[in-house]
């Protein structure tokens, strides 16, 4: 809802939270831009939390596995050769 213009002041905007999760219903007029951003955003950002453990392990391979080696992952355990 951040990424639509004036959702605080506007009548237009409505928002709630159901069992199967958030959603909000707006009438503003708004560019086409605009609502691909608003559209996406939800996706990346539950995207983003959820591959936050991944991400992690993608810095530390990059910056602390040497050049040209080998990763092997066993469950919670990752080895470099």
């Amino acid at each position: 809802m951040i990424f639509i213009p004036n959702f605080i002041k506007s009548d237009k905007v409505c928002w709630a939270i159901a069992l199967n999760g958030g959603f909000m219903v707006m009438t503003e007029k708004i560019s086409k831009s605009r609502f691909i951003i608003i559209s996406i955003m939800p996706l990346i950002i539950v995207n983003a939390m959820a591959s936050s453990v991944d991400i992690l392990n993608l810095f530390l391979i990059v910056f602390q596995a040497p050049q040209n080696s080998y990763i092997l992952n066993n469950g919670f355990e990752t080895y470099v050769k």
